[in-house]
């Protein structure tokens, strides 16, 4: 759902009463002012691990939507936590899957559980090799990998 918009019309792809305020600017986000994602890392006073957060923070207001505080998470390739302790902002228990231990205070975070393993193996339905057994609501990854992987 992709449409340009100029900033003074009342109009988005032929829809009339669209409320511009509310919907912002152009293609890519048409609901986002120029459709760039608003990511206000000022507003996040606590510490993060990697600056790797904001790429989820972005993907999360393009989308529109983020876990909710009793979802469960599964993020692959987590070291050394940034877009676990993201998840966590929202209240989401998180497993996180990486060879390298996360920052410590997320392996001190009961919301977190790690799992030391290969994030191309694993499986939240796999008990033995660290998942829960259930599904999950997210799995999200910012894995670096040759692309023969």
């Amino acid at each position: 759902q992709c449409a340009h918009v100029d900033a003074d019309q009342s109009t988005l792809g032929g829809h009339v009463g669209v409320d511009q305020s509310t919907l912002g600017g152009t293609w890519p986000c048409w609901h986002l002012e120029a459709g760039l994602a608003d990511v206000d890392i000022d507003k996040i006073t606590e510490p993060m691990p990697s600056s790797a957060y904001r790429k989820l923070e972005e993907a999360f207001r393009t989308m529109g939507v983020s876990p909710a505080s009793s979802e469960s998470c599964v993020d692959l390739g987590a070291c050394p936590g940034g877009w676990t302790k993201a998840l966590r902002r929202y209240g989401a228990s998180v497993t996180a899957v990486d060879r390298s231990a996360l920052h410590p205070e997320l392996m001190r975070d009961p919301g977190v559980s790690f799992v030391q393993g290969d994030a191309f193996t694993f499986s939240p339905m796999d008990t033995e090799n660290g998942g829960g057994g259930e599904p999950v609501a997210w799995m999200v990854s910012d894995i670096i990998a040759e692309p023969h992987r």
